[in-house]
């Protein structure tokens, strides 16, 4: 959990690693990866979010990803 609230830190290098952190555990959902990719002003963050939400259901061998999920980076 301490590892979200160094998200919202003013350093890039941190929030950058702490977001990296949080993807490699799970603690983000698609959505909330998808709408923080369409959203964010850090191209570097936007293609680590985009790419984890898009990945969750794909490594998992199930199906597409969840369209809202796909619609809400389209719409960035």
């Amino acid at each position: 959990a301490g590892v979200l609230a160094l998200t919202a830190c003013p350093d890039r290098a941190t929030y950058r690693l702490a977001y990296r952190i949080a993807v490699e555990r799970g603690l983000l959902t698609p959505m909330e990866l998808a709408a923080l990719a369409a959203t964010s002003g850090d191209v570097t963050l936007q293609d680590l979010c985009a790419d984890a939400a898009v990945a969750v259901r794909a490594e998992g061998g199930g199906p597409a990803p969840d369209p809202a999920v796909l619609d809400r980076l389209l719409t960035a």
